[in-house]
This record gives structure tokens, sequence and C-alpha cells, in this order.
């Protein structure tokens, strides 16, 4: 039986959190500048573009349509599938052993054709780091109670951060030498300036070994079969105070504002954040106390229910069946991922408690991983996912220099989830399918109200001038309580059962703002399932490292979700629907 608070278990995106330490310049989603020529990888991904001249459904028709204002641009993969794929201990040398030559030539110079070849070979390499770096998160999470395994992606990770500070420290030593005319062949003036202002100096790779070693531990802590939550508890105190360290070194105030900026690149500040977190108590916190319990009781059954087959290959046929129904841009997403075996998503009491998708950079190939648990929820999580798969097939990520508006991809992912809504009867059956659409409602509910929940104890956490264990689990009470929680068996262990707040603390209002906004998509979908659907391919093929969240929101014509009226209009439809329902 679920308990009374059931938030939804997700993680997504990359995990590169020691990145942000070697960033003495970061640029944010809408100052996103590509370089001149190919430093994006092997696989480079073509600017040409079509669109589709599908006509648009209507709320009676299964047609599948694609708005002229959606551009599903022609990105280039690699077409191998996942099981060719080989892991190896990489030894930094090798990387070193590129960087060297480079700094050669900016004490001597050479042609341009030479240098090219240099640099590409030095930038094809960092992109196999950061692969073998994926594959060893998938490893990781996979076996996660295997130490060794866990050992190995701390090790890479490493790896990584100092191959990518050497590669900043020679483009720096390039940009302010005499030979600096070859990276203008390359590089934009605005990378031109960002390298002439690097500082490796001031970067700590200490600081990020040990947030990689803390996360770790933490890892194989919450993988035991009985966790000591008194020994986790004591990993986040010792995370939180190294990232206020980190904050600080950086010339931050806290680490709220520091995460916010150089983490998740928000173009709203913590202060922000906690006046929504107010209009969510406000509207969304009674929403919940009205109808969780109905909604919980009709579910409680179905949970586990035979009835429904939850195996991957029954999931993955129906949104084979659904998706051409959507948009056949999507389904051409869907159908690589089946052809190359992008994903995990079976069943094992090895893996860790997640759900994320990431990118194979070296081949522009999306995956997803998703811990199944025998349950309708493996649907919902499997459809959120690949909203997450489908942006970065079509918008590959920028290891290098991308940093991604996680409220906008996480509205691309919850709004996939609201995308396979009406076609819930046909998964499910009429009398089931009812009681799950209003079920994945209510989660989407909970991400509204646990996202804000989240990040008002974070940032509690994370101010309190010497946090203790104890400290942080009183903090917790307080907030949980505020949000309206009842007190129940296990109600205290939750927030330590989400890797979030240990390896990318601040995460969760990214579930929240963007839940927001999908339950306005609902509201538009109730009305016209054709303006649900061509609202969400406008959001879908929008690159995530390119605009803000609030930029993207009122490109497509949906609301401002920091706004009290927005949180008003969309908690009261919601409940308007779930009276008519229930």
């Amino acid at each position: 039986m679920k308990s009374e608070h059931h938030s939804r278990k997700r993680i997504t995106g990359c995990r590169l959190l020691s990145l942000a330490l070697l960033f003495s310049f970061i640029c944010g989603c809408s100052a996103k500048v590509l370089p001149a020529v190919g430093v994006a990888g092997p696989i480079a991904a073509s600017a040409s573009s079509e669109t589709s001249a599908s006509s648009s459904p209507d709320a009676s028709s299964d047609s599948s349509s694609e708005n002229p204002a959606s551009i599903f641009p022609m990105v280039e993969h690699s077409d191998v599938d996942f099981s060719e794929l080989r892991y190896e201990h990489y030894p930094l040398s090798r990387f070193t052993a590129l960087t060297e030559p480079l700094y050669r030539v900016a004490r001597n110079g050479t042609s341009q054709e030479d240098f090219d070849k240099l640099h590409s070979d030095m930038i094809n390499e960092l992109y196999y780091i950061g692969t073998l770096m994926t594959m060893a998160e998938l490893n990781r999470c996979k076996n996660s109670t295997d130490a060794g395994i866990q050992n190995e992606y701390s090790y890479i990770s490493n790896v990584f951060s100092s191959a990518n500070g050497e590669y900043r420290a020679v483009m720096h030593t390039l940009s302010v030498s005499s030979h600096a005319d070859l990276l203008s062949e390359i590089y934009t003036d605005t990378y031109l300036e960002q390298f002439r202002q690097y500082d490796a100096s001031s970067v700590s790779d200490e600081f990020g070994e040990q947030e990689n070693d803390l996360v770790g531990q933490y890892y194989t802590l919450a993988a035991a079969e009985t966790p000591d939550y008194d020994a986790i508890a004591d990993v986040f105190v010792q995370l939180v105070n190294l990232r206020n360290r980190i904050a600080s070194a950086s010339g931050y105030d806290n680490y709220a504002a520091y995460a916010y900026e150089t983490q998740f690149a928000r173009n709203y500040s913590p202060q922000q954040a906690a006046k929504y977190c107010d209009f969510v108590k406000k509207y969304f916190v009674p929403v919940v106390k009205s109808y969780a319990g109905r909604i919980g009781d009709l579910t409680n059954d179905l949970y586990h229910s035979d009835a429904i087959d939850c195996s991957p290959e029954k999931i993955l046929s129906c949104m084979s069946n659904c998706m051409p129904q959507i948009s056949p841009h999507l389904n051409d997403a869907l159908q690589y991922l089946l052809k190359y075996h992008l994903y995990d998503v079976e069943q094992s009491d090895k893996k860790a408690d997640a759900g994320f998708t990431e990118e194979l950079y070296s081949y522009n190939e999306p995956f997803i991983f998703n811990s199944s648990e025998g349950s309708y929820y493996d649907y919902t999580n499997l459809f959120h996912e690949f909203g997450h798969f489908a942006n970065s097939f079509y918008f590959p990520s920028d290891l290098l220099f991308g940093v991604s508006d996680n409220d906008l991809s996480e509205l691309q992912s919850q709004g996939m989830e609201v995308m396979f809504l009406p076609f819930y009867d046909q998964i499910f059956g009429s009398k089931n399918g009812r009681i799950i659409q209003c079920d994945t409602l209510l989660n989407l509910l909970y991400s509204v109200v646990d996202g804000a929940m989240y990040d008002e104890f974070l940032q509690r956490v994370f101010a309190e001038p010497e946090l203790t264990a104890e400290k942080a689990r009183s903090i917790y009470a307080e907030v949980f309580r505020e949000y309206g929680y009842s007190y129940y068996d296990g109600w205290d262990m939750e927030w330590m059962n989400i890797s979030h707040h240990f390896e990318m603390p601040f995460y969760y209002i990214s579930y929240s703002v963007s839940a927001v906004s999908a339950l306005e998509l609902f509201s538009i979908q109730q009305k016209s399932r054709a303006d649900a659907v061509n609202t969400y391919l406008k959001v879908e093929t929008i690159d995530p490292e390119v605009l803000y969240f609030s930029e993207a929101l009122q490109q497509v014509g949906l609301s401002d979700v920091l706004q009290e009226n927005t949180c008003l209009s969309v908690a009261k439809s919601l409940a308007e629907y779930f009276a008519s329902q229930l």
C-alpha cells in the first residue's frame, strides 16, 4: 500500500556538479553562443531544419499534428547500438598528452590547419571522457550496492573534472599568447574573452573530489538493505558545509544563490522562489488535502494490480501505438530509442531508486535509465523520461559550455505525461484509465507542493549557521507540517531517500514550477486537445540551453508561474476537474 505522502522519485539531467567549480566563467541560458567551428564533439548537428505539413487534431481526433511553429532540427546521430559501447578505465595522462602540443603552439605557433587538428583531437577526447562518465553513471545506478563500481564513477568524474580544467587552462594560455588568432577561427569573441579571464588558480580540484566522494558515500549508504539514516544525515551535513565553502570561495553570499545561478541557470532568485512557495501553500496545498485521500483510496488496489501489465515490453509497445498520434517527429525519436536499445528500464533490486536521462556525448545519443517498480507508475515515469529523451535527441547538450534551464527541461518531461493522458482509456481501460489519470494529475500536484517544500527546506538548512543532523531533521519536520502533511511512519526518512538533496540540491523547485505549467497544459487539453498538443510541441522544440523557462513560457503562450494569479487559476482548474471525476 502506498504511503499517505508519495512523491515520485525522479532524477534527470547531467550530474556534472564539480564542473561549476571549474568555471570561473559560466554563461546563462539566454547567453548561449556556440563556437564558430566544430567544437560540438565528433558528431555535429546540422543547421538545417524541417517542419511537417500535417494537419492539427481536434478533441475528437487521434490524428497527429505538427504546428509550423514547432521546428524539429535535422540532427546527425551515430546509429550505434548501446550494446556495442564499452567502458574503459581512463588514465588522465592520455588527455594531458593531447594538451602538451597545444602549449608548444602557444609558445611557437603553427599553421591553422595543424592547430585545428590538434584542437579537434583534444575536444573529441573530452567528449569521449564525458561519454565514459555517463556510462559509469549508468553502471553505478544499475549496480548501486557495488562499492567498486561506485568508486569507479567517482574516479572518472574526477578525471573529467581535471581534463576539463586542463582544457580551459591551455585555452587561456593560447588566448593570451601572440598566437591567439588561431583561436579566432574556432571560437567567438565571447568565448575568447572567457578564456582570457580564466583563472586556474581559483579552481579547487579538492572541492570537487570531496563532493564526489561524499555523494558516493550517500549512494552506498542509501542502497543498503537497511539504510543507516543517521549516517546518511551526517553525510548530508558534511555536504552542506562543503557546499557553503564552495559558494563562499566563488564569491556568493549563500549556496542557494550560487546553485540557482551556476548549477541551474535560473533567471529568478531564491527570494522570488520563496514568495512562490507561499503561493503553493496558499493555493495548491488545500487541493492536496481535499482530494489526495479519495484518489489514494481508489488507486491502492490498482497500484500493483496483476490486471495491469507493467512490463517494459508492454509500456514501450503502448508508447509506439500512441506516439504517432501525438507527433511523427517525436515518434522518430522513440523508434530510434527502440532500434538502438537506448534504455534500461528493467526491474532490479540492485538498481538505484532513480529515473533519469543522460547523454552519450560522443554519439549524440540520449539514454533513459529507470528503476521500475512493477506498478503503473512505470508507465508515467517512462512517459516523463521520454520527454527529456526527445528534446535531447533533437537538441544535444553542449558538454563543455551548455547550462540547461532545468525548469524548462522538466516542463518538457512533465508535459509529455500530460500528452499521454488522452490515451489512458486505451492503455488501462475506461474505468482504470479514469482513476490512473486522476492519480497522474495528483502526482503532478505533488510535484508542485513537494518541489516547493524541499526548496524551502534546503534554503533554511543551508542558511543555518552551525548545522547538525539533529537540526536538519528538526527543520524538515517544521516545513513538512507547514505544507499540510501529517506525520506517519517513515515520514522523517523521506527527504533522505531523495538523491537530489545530496547530489543536486535545489533541483527540486524545477519539478514544482514546471508542474504548474504542465497542469496549465492539462487545462488547455480539456478544452482543445489540438491546442494542447501544439503548445507542447512548441515547448519540446526549445533548446533549454538557449532560453530561460520564463522566456519559453512567454514564447509558447503559457502563464508566468511565479505570479499569484497563475497559481490561483491552475489550482482552481485542477480542483474543479477532481470534483467532476471523484
